[in-house]
């Protein structure tokens, strides 16, 4: 009896190493995911963003879908942001080539619209970097930003550049100008 439990902790084991080990060589990546949501031209959704330490940063993403065939004109947009820092939480947006999309406090980037350009069939990744900086108090770390997002369509779409030319903008860096809701 002693003799099977050996073998099936042993086999249990070596399983486990394997595993581990086989997911290096086949490149997996060991380090976690981040946070992120999926939408569909029209709809809204919520990030939740952990808040770092101070003088640290955490990684979230937005992946655009059109909502119809054909070609799209798609804008994000960033709705309200609650939590934690919301005021000392630095936000950077970004595209797949690395170029900043918007950037600014969670607070000063309510209400901005971030131009994603005209989208064919495939969706468009935002990527974003939640910071804290060095000055922000302790107690706004460790907790969780829930940003509000959503994807609004333009009717129109040939009359903006395509996403692929990097054309792209943010209508907001300051106070968040007054614009009526796209309805979808």
């Amino acid at each position: 009896m002693r003799r099977l439990v050996s073998r099936v902790v042993a086999a249990g084991i070596a399983t486990t190493v394997a595993g581990v080990l086989g997911a290096g060589a086949l490149g997996v990546s060991t380090a976690l995911p981040t946070t992120g949501v999926d939408l569909r031209e029209g709809a809204a959704g919520r990030v939740h963003v952990p808040v770092p330490a101070p003088g640290a940063s955490t990684s979230f993403h937005v992946t655009a879908h059109p909502g119809g065939a054909g070609p799209a004109a798609l804008t994000l947009v960033l709705d309200e942001a609650t939590g934690p820092g919301d005021r000392d939480v630095e936000l950077t947006l970004s595209d797949d080539t690395g170029a900043v999309l918007a950037a600014g406090s969670a607070a000063r980037l309510r209400g901005a619209r971030v131009d994603l350009g005209v989208v064919d069939d495939g969706p468009v990744t935002v990527h974003g970097t939640a910071s804290l900086p060095d000055s922000a108090p302790a107690a706004d770390c460790g907790g969780t930003l829930a940003l509000d997002v959503r994807v609004a369509g333009d009717p129109d779409p040939g009359r903006r550049p395509p996403a692929s030319d990097g054309m792209r903008t943010a209508s907001a860096v300051g106070p968040a100008p007054v614009r009526p809701h796209a309805t979808a």
